[in-house]
């Protein structure tokens, strides 16, 4: 696999990230339940492109197959592009051999994961459950 992104996923394709359910906290600034910064801290971090699911007739319950309790947060590709980050279609990983949507989001810094944590979205929500992480 190589780390060049090769515009493969448009910018306006949703990324689809797992997201723990410790990984959850309130913002009080925002008003709103959303992800911790370092859910979105791995250098190579690996996502669902919603687009690729969808042509292989895959809905969100695949994204979340062996991830019980887990929530899924969106953004778009060209959200990450923008920031420098690097958007590589990765499908059938090793970890994920049936994974045709597998995308890894490269190069992210605590900035970006702060921007990203605040200005996501929730395809499928998180439990409703005390939050106490901050990011």
């Amino acid at each position: 696999m190589a780390d060049i992104d090769d515009g493969s996923i448009p910018d306006d394709a949703g990324l689809l990230r797992r997201i723990h359910p410790d990984h959850v906290t309130d913002d009080k600034n925002l008003g709103r339940r959303r992800p911790i910064s370092g859910a979105f801290m791995d250098k190579e971090m690996s996502v669902d492109a919603e687009s690729i699911l969808r042509q292989h007739g895959l809905d969100l319950s695949f994204s979340l197959r062996n991830w019980s309790g887990f929530s899924l947060a969106r953004f778009r590709a060209g959200a990450a592009r923008a920031r420098g980050l690097s958007v590589v279609h990765d499908p059938c990983p090793e970890d994920q051999p049936d994974n045709p949507a597998h995308t890894l989001v490269i190069g992210a810094t605590q900035a970006t994961a702060r921007h990203l944590a605040r200005n996501c979205e929730w395809p499928v929500e998180p439990a409703n459950q005390d939050t106490q992480q901050s990011g």
